[in-house]
């Protein structure tokens, strides 16, 4: 039976979830489902220093006493220990939007600090609360504290939409200011156009003035 793709050895620079992913697709992609299948080829693949590991944090039971989902969390609570919820909640309670900062990155980095607090279904709600807080932006905030019945959904979508606002309207005043600068240097130019077309014409009077009226031609009295 032909096999479809190839697992290599497991490196310590790689997550342990993506690589016990990439073994989850190889099983589906060739209908392997005996759990004794998929220690023994989690075991064969994931080359010498990773199988020691193994050894090492299953001692004193055997690697083949375990299954393939028990040898998996060994792994994975050993390259990825849980945080604790405490430590998370606090820095999610206590993050606020950095200058410059836009309000899509900022909602990005409170959901990425939310996935350890455990809010369960209040997520949305905390998600809500710490972006009226966190925001950073007095005008944002009083338009989201004046709303009923703010959600989470909305809450965003109003603070996206009035940095969007701000956004266009300084560029509006740059634009303008550089029209403005635009229009001031092409009138200068004008004015000194003007001022030497003048020096001009007064240097040609002055000549006029100054040359002697030619005299009569001696042949024809022109």
């Amino acid at each position: 039976m032909a096999t479809y793709g190839r697992i290599s050895e497991y490196c310590e620079s790689e997550d342990w979830a993506q690589y016990e992913e990439r073994l989850k697709f190889y099983f589906e992609a060739n209908d392997i489902q005996d759990d004794g299948k998929q220690r023994a080829i989690l075991l064969s693949v994931c080359g010498a220093s990773c199988y020691t590991l193994i050894r090492n944090l299953v001692y004193p039971v055997k690697p083949s006493d375990k299954s393939f989902e028990e040898l998996c969390d060994v792994m994975r609570n050993h390259t990825n220990p849980k945080p604790s919820e405490i430590v998370q909640r606090f820095k999610f309670n206590s993050i606020v939007r950095t200058p410059g900062e836009s309000i899509a990155n900022y909602v990005a980095a409170l959901r990425e600090l939310s996935k350890h607090c455990n809010f369960g279904d209040h997520l949305e709600e905390m998600l809500r609360d710490r972006l009226v807080c966190g925001v950073n932006d007095v005008k944002i905030q009083r338009r989201l504290l004046a709303e009923v019945d703010l959600t989470y959904r909305k809450a965003r979508e109003i603070a996206v939409k009035m940095e969007l606002a701000s956004k266009n309207v300084e560029d509006l005043k740059q634009t303008t200011t550089a029209d403005s600068h635009g229009v001031g240097a092409v009138q200068r130019d004008i004015n000194k156009v003007q001022v030497e077309s003048a020096g001009r014409r007064e240097q040609t009077a002055n000549l006029g003035q100054s040359v002697p009226p030619p005299s009569e031609c001696y042949r024809c009295g022109g």
